[in-house]
């Protein structure tokens, strides 16, 4: 039988992904030096012959397009629930119409090192991103590709970096939130932002602003906290909150993980939720149904965002020239406990 990548794998003890980007010219630069020649040396001696021909002429026969993916927070894209879900969605949808999908990290948005990986991947039908709107250099080192190009997340306004991309309107949905809590009764309505220049951070406060508004209600500049996306500011922020003189009796949080360390934040002084504060958050990530209280939330349906982007980016390869519009993905507020609504809830217990 023909040497395999994982024969070579287990025989100078390195895993599978290590040997096949050593052996691969695109990805070899990503793999240490060192190990890099144990590989390559490994496949002389064993007789490893590269299946770069093979999977080229597969390509010809089935003439399944390569689609590429990448993002500007790499390498926090993947510690985050959400963004993971995403990416879950793009290689589902992927395998669905047959496609291949390859993954290029830039590690800290490095515009230089996104060109060199484009320029090795000339082979691409189109690309997929996420996290465009803090990295407007991407853009451009896209564009100088030239091939169809879908984004992730919202991309309207003045300086709008990708004419083709999939959303979720964090205006209409922050505003859903922080009318609901209106509706409960609240007018001291807190806010922890996302991060700094993000545009999903800046639509998710004028959706809080026009719910206020509408309502009459001032906006304070005492009730609004600088957050990062992260359940660390959440903590940070919450400590701030609850040190303030205008303690707020409601907090929409940007995010569900600066949600949840709000409530780590309350709970650590003995405030408590939803009695004092109630909360609102944002996402709906796996952990907010499981949080002490439940956390009410906006649903941002994740994998439908990276499944409908592969679907976009096919129709455009598929059609050069066609002119589509951007693809909005609807939120909708799910209730649970911190909100303060009155609905039945589980009995919670110290013992």
């Amino acid at each position: 039988m023909p040497t395999t990548l994982k024969d070579i794998a287990n025989k100078i003890n390195v895993s599978y992904s290590t040997v096949s980007r050593a052996v691969n010219p695109e990805t070899a630069a990503l793999v240490n030096p060192k190990t890099r020649k144990r590989v390559l040396e490994a496949v002389k001696k064993y007789g490893y012959v590269t299946n770069r021909s093979a999977a080229m002429l597969r390509r010809q026969i089935t003439q399944a397009p390569i689609i590429g993916f990448t993002s500007d927070q790499f390498p926090h894209f993947l510690c985050g629930e959400y963004p993971v879900k995403v990416f879950s969605g793009i290689i589902a949808e992927a395998e669905k119409q047959g496609c291949d999908i390859e993954l290029f990290p830039v590690l800290q948005g490095n515009s230089n090192e996104l060109s060199r990986q484009l320029q090795l991947r000339r082979n691409l039908d189109g690309v997929v991103i996420y996290g465009h709107e803090s990295r407007p250099e991407f853009a451009q080192a896209l564009a100088g590709l030239q091939i169809p190009t879908v984004a992730i997340g919202n991309c309207q306004g003045a300086n709008a970096t990708y004419r083709y991309y999939v959303y979720c309107d964090g205006r209409t949905g922050a505003q859903k939130a922080v009318e609901h809590l209106i509706q409960l009764g609240k007018r001291r309505i807190a806010i922890i932002l996302g991060s700094a220049g993000s545009i999903d951070a800046q639509l998710r406060f004028e959706g809080y602003c026009a719910a206020l508004k509408t309502q009459g209600i001032p906006v304070l500049k005492e009730l609004i906290f600088q957050g990062g996306f992260n359940r660390v500011s959440g903590f940070e922020q919450g400590q701030k909150i609850l040190e303030s003189k205008l303690l707020p009796d409601a907090v929409f949080c940007s995010n569900d993980d600066m949600a949840i360390g709000l409530l780590r934040a309350m709970d650590k002084v003995g405030v408590r939720c939803p009695q004092d504060i109630a909360i609102i958050g944002f996402d709906d990530i796996e952990q907010a149904e499981y949080t002490v209280p439940p956390l009410t939330t906006i649903v941002q349906p994740a994998d439908k965002l990276g499944q409908n982007a592969v679907a976009l980016l096919l129709k455009l390869i598929q059609n050069p020239g066609l002119d589509l519009k951007p693809l909005e993905i609807p939120t909708q507020l799910i209730v649970r406990q911190s909100c303060g609504a009155r609905i039945q809830a589980p009995a919670y217990s110290a013992a």
